[in-house]
Order: C-alpha cells, then sequence, then structure tokens
C-alpha cells in the first residue's frame, strides 16, 4: 500500500512540476533562513567566547570598593596578588580614552596601560617590531604599540615601527615611538568597537602612571587556573591581601565569568529572537503546503472517484495525499539545508570565518518542518479520502 502511495503521490509532484518546485521553494527559504541564523548565532557565541577568554575575562578582576579610604592599589599588593597559589599571572591595567595623531592624522584611542606580560592577559597579536619589555616599564619609556589600521592610515604602510604618534592625555599631547604593530581587528570586541573606538594604544602602564600623576593603580587583571572556581579564588585573593594589609572591606573581587554568561544570555536571546521570526517564515511556507494540496485535492476530485470506484479505500487515498506533502516537505526542508550550507562555505571563504551548522539544530529543523508539514496536509488529505465514490465522478 505505501509502494502504491508512494508512487502516485511522486507522479502528481512531477506533473505538476512547476507548483510543486514553488512550494519547496518557500519550505527551503524557511529552512534556509533558520539555519542561517542559528548558525550566525552560535558564530557569534564561540567567538565572544574565544575573545573574552584571551582578554582574561575567564578569571577576576581586582579593585577597590567605592566607599573604602583607601581607592587604589600599590605594587606591594600586586606582588601579594601574584603569590597566590591560584593566580596564574597579575597585571595591572590602566585604561584610558583618549585621542591619537600622527602626520595630521587624528582618531580616538583607547589606551591601555600594560606590563610586559599583556599577552598572558590581553589579545595581542604583534605582527611587526616587538612587544613592551620590563626594561621599558622600568624606565617609563614613551613607547607604544598601535593597530595596523592606524599605522597604514597615518603613515601609509603596515610596518610604521620607528614612527612617532601623539597621545592626548590630560589634555596635552605627548609625543612616543611606535615599537610594534598590533594586527587590527585580532579580537572581535576590538572590530566591533571599530567605529567608536578606532585605535586601540598598548604602552607601559608606568608611563601611563607618569604622564597622568598616578603612582598606584584602581584594578588589576588576574587570570586564573581553568579548573578553578572564579568566585572561590577572588575570595581568597581579598582574604589574602586582607591579612596582609590589615586592612578590611578595601577589596571587591569581580568574576568576570558572570559578565561573559550574561552576555551569553543576552547573544542566545537575540540569536532566539532572530530564529523565531525565521521560524515564522517556515510555518508561512508549510501553510503553502495546504493550499498546493488543497488544490490537487480538486484538480484529481475524478482520479479519486475512478480510484474508489475500482476499490481503493479511504486509507488509500489519504496516505496518497500524505505522501505527497511528505515528500514536498522532504524535499523542500533538504534544498533549504543545501542552500545553509553553500551560503555557509562561501561567507565561512570571503570573510575568513569559520560559521558552524549544529547538527542538532538541523535535525529539528528538518523535523519539526517535515512533520508541520504533514499537519497541513492532513485536512486536504481527509478531504480526499472522504469524497463519496459517485459525488467524485459527478464532479467536471
Amino acid at each position: 500500500m505505501f509502494h502504491e502511495a508512494f508512487r502516485d503521490a511522486s507522479r502528481s509532484i512531477v506533473r505538476k512540476w512547476k507548483r510543486s518546485l514553488l512550494t519547496m521553494a518557500g519550505i527551503a527559504i524557511g529552512v534556509m533562513s533558520v539555519l542561517l541564523i542559528s548558525s550566525i548565532g552560535e558564530y557569534g557565541t564561540q567567538a565572544v567566547t574565544n575573545e573574552l577568554e584571551s582578554l582574561g575575562l575567564g578569571g577576576i578582576m581586582i579593585s577597590t570598593s567605592d566607599s573604602s579610604r583607601y581607592p587604589s592599589i600599590s605594587e606591594e599588593e600586586i606582588k601579594t596578588i601574584r603569590k597566590s597559589s591560584q593566580v596564574q599571572y597579575a597585571m595591572p591595567l590602566m585604561v584610558l580614552y583618549s585621542t591619537m595623531q600622527a602626520n595630521e592624522t587624528v582618531t580616538n584611542a583607547l589606551l591601555l596601560g600594560v606590563d610586559e606580560g599583556a599577552g598572558k592577559i590581553i589579545s595581542l597579536d604583534v605582527i611587526y617590531g616587538k612587544g613592551i619589555l620590563r626594561s621599558d616599564v622600568n624606565s617609563k619609556a614613551r613607547i607604544c604599540l598601535i593597530d595596523q589600521s592606524f599605522a597604514i592610515l597615518a603613515f601609509g604602510t603596515e610596518n610604521a615601527v620607528g614612527q612617532k604618534v601623539q597621545l592626548g592625555i590630560n589634555g596635552i599631547y605627548h609625543d612616543y615611538r611606535v615599537v610594534g604593530i598590533t594586527k587590527t581587528g585580532s579580537g572581535l570586541l576590538q572590530s566591533s568597537l571599530g567605529s567608536y573606538i578606532p585605535s586601540f594604544v598598548y604602552l607601559p602602564h608606568s608611563s601611563l602612571q607618569s604622564a597622568v600623576g598616578q603612582t598606584t593603580f584602581q584594578q588589576v587583571a588576574v587570570r586564573i587556573g581553568r579548573d578553578i572556581d572564579p568566585d572561590t579564588a577572588g575570595e581568597s585573593i581579598v582574604r589574602l591581601l586582607e591579612h596582609t594589609t590589615g586592612i578590611h572591606g578595601k577589596y571587591v573581587a569581580e568574576n568576570l565569568s558572570q559578565q561573559k554568561e550574561g552576555l551569553y544570555g543576552l547573544l542566545n536571546t537575540v540569536t532566539l529572537a532572530l530564529t523565531a521570526i525565521g521560524a515564522i517564515s517556515l510555518v508561512v511556507a508549510c501553510l503553502s503546503i495546504m493550499t498546493t494540496m488543497m488544490v490537487s485535492v480538486r484538480e484529481r476530485t475524478r482520479e479519486i472517484g475512478i480510484k474508489k470506484s475500482l476499490g481503493a479505500t479511504k486509507l488509500n487515498i489519504l496516505s496518497e495525499f500524505l505522501c505527497e506533502a511528505g515528500m514536498i516537505s522532504v524535499l523542500g526542508s533538504l534544498l533549504g539545508a543545501v542552500a545553509a550550507g553553500v551560503l555557509v562555505l562561501i561567507l565561512s571563504a570571503i570573510f575568513a570565518l569559520s560559521v558552524p551548522i549544529r547538527l542538532d539544530i538541523l535535525g529539528g529543523t528538518l523535523l519539526v518542518t517535515v512533520v508541520t508539514g504533514m499537519i497541513f496536509g492532513v485536512y486536504p488529505a481527509f478531504r480526499a479520502a472522504s469524497l463519496k465514490p459517485v459525488d467524485a465522478l459527478r464532479m467536471e
């Protein structure tokens, strides 16, 4: 029985191939949109994960309490933090929003005061020159690392090592010698903030301290082991600092993983909302199956009457039309999945991205589409199966 239903359904699809193809195309577009949205969302989540890990945001940030009488952290306190067995590396971090200019080119910049171990905490890909050395920190050297996009814009070449730039600090421009060029867009966050913070500039924290007139720090970035709980590590570091300095209530350990999880939640919410919009188009496409099948029933009324008069049962007719709806759903879903795969490959090649398609989402989308298509095909199939032979044969 199933073989005959499959054969007759195939013949009907081939006979009205233009109409069937348009219905499949609608389903394919719906499936493709859902898969593309989910893939882009998955890529965004993975990229943010990698970037936050590279920025040390899988660890903690030690700072001072707003209510504390001691609003800064000293070098001795940083040495105490580094003594903790749970700390892989601790780096004083100074951040200043400023401007940078060179050869009449002016841009906004984010100045990051770091030390020689910046690469252990921050995503820092040096493509020309060198990074910041311990000797640079000790001597308060006026050197810096700029990104390649500003180097090209200001000096006409990526390798601008040895050139000078002026950094605006507290309203005064200071000359800094470029010793290294970092890769533009090496981090997702830098790329996404590009229109607001075009350039990241790295310089010794001691040099930035000298320029702003500070001798202490407001925050310390801490990278901890992968298997260590950030909350536990933060509490341990705070207790160690309080025990060493004898000052209580001054230190605050911020679990940056919680911020990361909050960002994940936001990304997942946005992805879910976009996927829901894509799913609406998928449901609308599946509704077209009902329209197609209703037209098919009306066109094949006499055929149904002849089959019933020759002994075809209600189940035979029902199976045939359900099989046709199922085949249209399956073929449309497969076309959409293939189209999404091709587009993902093209996007990956053009933008040098690794955009994944999750197999669970792929399988779930195909299953939901086929089931939905079958559901929308039930009424036309039931209507066709319920026709009486005499009434069907009377139809023109």
